[in-house]
């Protein structure tokens, strides 16, 4: 799929509007790989002379509003939107209902580790939508965790353009690994952070029963 992307959209008006618009229709359920277009948009970037910064706050713009689409979508519409054909094209009525359970589980956090769950993604912001999550917090939670992942995506693929880019080929490996680490880093910050809250949560709660 890379070579496709980097084929497609190898002009220099498309370059990076053509990821970022990819990027807007995965926020809102276009099952292609995220991480993919953010190492194109890099590898693009640093082709045609545009500087990192640039690159990568494009990209994520493009996330959040894509993010930002299906939640308001979920908000202003809900149960409307989904018994249209269009509605359940874009989350099935299994996946709706499995994040809604995760939703009222697990609260805020589930919208943070749905940013890395693409199957789960849409329906989550959908569901945090019709449950009248806030707009704001919900804007920062998954800012917050797109900045875990997008950058060092975009990155990477500036840096790979230096290196390989007469060798498309061996970059495959390199994404797979980096996919793996910055997986694993992520959801290593995700879980010190649950742990910490936990913490403090304990904390409180001990002091309220010691407390005459």
């Amino acid at each position: 799929m890379l070579d496709q992307i980097l084929v497609l959209f190898n002009t220099g008006s498309w370059a990076l509007w053509g990821p970022f618009l990819l990027l807007v229709l995965c926020g809102i359920g276009l099952p292609m790989p995220e991480d993919i277009l953010l190492f194109a948009a890099g590898f693009l970037g640093a082709q045609y002379g545009i500087h990192f910064a640039s690159t990568a706050l494009l990209m994520y713009l493009g996330i959040l509003i894509g993010d930002s689409m299906i939640f308001a979508a979920g908000r202003y519409f809900g149960p409307r939107l989904l018994s249209t054909r269009i509605g359940r094209w874009l989350v099935d009525e299994t996946r709706h209902a499995k994040a809604q359970v995760l939703f009222r589980k697990y609260g805020s956090w589930v919208i943070v580790v749905a940013r890395f769950l693409p199957g789960l993604r849409a329906p989550t912001y959908l569901t945090a939508g019709t449950l009248h999550y806030s707009a704001v917090r919900f804007l920062i939670l998954d800012g917050l965790a797109a900045l875990l992942s997008a950058p060092i995506f975009v990155w990477l693929g500036h840096w790979a353009w230096g290196r390989y880019a007469e060798n498309i080929d061996t970059i495959r490996p390199l994404l797979m690994r980096a996919k793996v680490y910055i997986g694993l880093g992520a959801f290593a910050v995700i879980a010190v952070a649950a742990l910490v809250f936990w913490w403090r949560s304990r904390r409180t709660a001990l002091k309220v029963e010691k407390s005459p």
